[in-house]
């Protein structure tokens, strides 16, 4: 069994530094690559910054923190849960936002104003910011434990239901609504070239790109895959927390050990979703990598000349 475990928490660290590296590229791209700066791309920055800051203190904390004091349940909170619901709560934005640009491409830019992005991602932030600072509400000022014990109860079911139950419910839902939107503009396309003549192939052509673009297509495939990642990865532990606050006894350590990995494993995805299924991420990526390739080969060609030079 140590030596399971101990291959799980080599496997964590791993994970860690993925997402954290993963995550980083992305916001770099967005913030210093003009043809990124879209409403659309700034939900993904939103999302990528959320997953890095768990990266950073979702791990290092769970393995380094053994003291009383690092096991206390509001710092615990207050360093680690709240970049949890900011994650959970920036994929539901970023859900909202792609369902709307689906479902309603024709009104999207006027619902989706800059005044109302920036609201959106102030939202996703400063509602998990609130419920993290609750604890320190009875935490400190409680009279009784059992007044402590209570709140807390309540607390941890709370955040249960609206971040974990809730978007696990509810986003699966909002993908089968999008996928059946891209279905039923798929067979309208088909039935009108079907009607169409052979003989205007280029008004088909015309017809085909503007009945559903590639980039709808893409972030069609893109939201669908991340919410397919958050559902597996968190599915897992909500239903370890429901045990660890209903159950007789706590869970073993090793489902721990999974449950954690499985979350850092969607901060860890979101990136590869990204430059696998979003069509300029991908330009852009491969941009960066060809202009480092670039970059080497004329350092090496310079380098070689210097050499024949000096001999």
């Amino acid at each position: 069994m140590q030596g399971k475990e101990a291959f799980l928490v080599v496997l964590q660290w791993i994970i860690n530094a993925t997402a954290i590296v993963g995550n980083g590229l992305v916001i770099y791209l967005i913030t210093f690559r003009q043809r990124l700066h879209s409403k659309a791309n700034w939900f993904v920055l939103s999302l990528a910054v959320a997953d890095l800051f768990v990266g950073v203190t979702f791990l290092p904390y769970y393995r380094a923190c053994k003291e009383e004091f690092c096991n206390q349940r509001h710092i615990h909170w207050l360093c680690v849960d709240v970049f949890l619901c900011t994650s959970v709560t920036n994929l539901c934005l970023l859900t909202v936002d792609r369902y709307i640009a689906i479902v309603k491409p024709l009104k999207y830019l006027t619902i989706m104003t800059q005044r109302r992005v920036v609201f959106g991602i102030l939202a996703a932030w400063c509602i998990p910011a609130a419920t993290a600072l609750l604890p320190l509400s009875w935490t400190y000022l409680a009279k009784s434990m059992a007044q402590r014990s209570t709140c807390w109860e309540v607390f941890i079911i709370g955040t249960l239901i609206v971040y974990g139950i809730i978007p696990c419910l509810l986003l699966p839902l909002a993908i089968v609504r999008i996928l059946m939107i891209v279905r039923r503009c798929r067979l309208e396309r088909c039935v009108v070239m079907a009607q169409l003549d052979f003989s205007y192939s280029e008004a088909r052509s015309r017809i085909r790109r503007q009945s559903f673009p590639d980039q709808d297509i893409s972030s069609t495939k893109l939201i669908v895959a991340i919410v397919i990642l958050f559902f597996i990865c968190y599915l897992f532990g909500v239903c370890v927390r429901i045990v660890a606050v209903f159950g007789q006894n706590q869970p073993p350590e090793c489902i721990h050990i999974i449950s954690s990995i499985l979350i850092l494993t969607n901060s860890t995805a979101n990136p590869v979703a990204y430059g696998l299924l979003k069509k300029d991420f991908r330009r852009e990526l491969l941009k960066t990598y060809r202009l480092n390739s670039s970059s080497s080969e004329l350092a090496l060609g310079a380098r070689i000349n210097s050499d024949f030079i000096g001999s």
